[in-house]
């Protein structure tokens, strides 16, 4: 459980710290859409984390 957490954390933090620098020709340019990919994947974890709660709670 803790793994979870802790990996879950350096992902969001991770995440949160990264951004995309711009081009030579377009100095002022829109960011990438990394922090939408952060929340993709926090999604996917909490449904990830959810089946193994599931999982854990039929073999009981």
């Amino acid at each position: 459980m803790k793994k979870y957490i802790v990996a879950f954390s350096i992902v969001i933090l991770g995440g949160l710290s990264l951004s995309a620098q711009p081009s030579e020709g377009n100095p002022g340019g829109a960011p990438a859409p990394i922090p939408g990919l952060v929340w993709l994947a926090a999604a996917g974890a909490a449904v990830g984390y959810k089946a193994i709660q599931n999982q854990k709670s039929k073999e009981e």
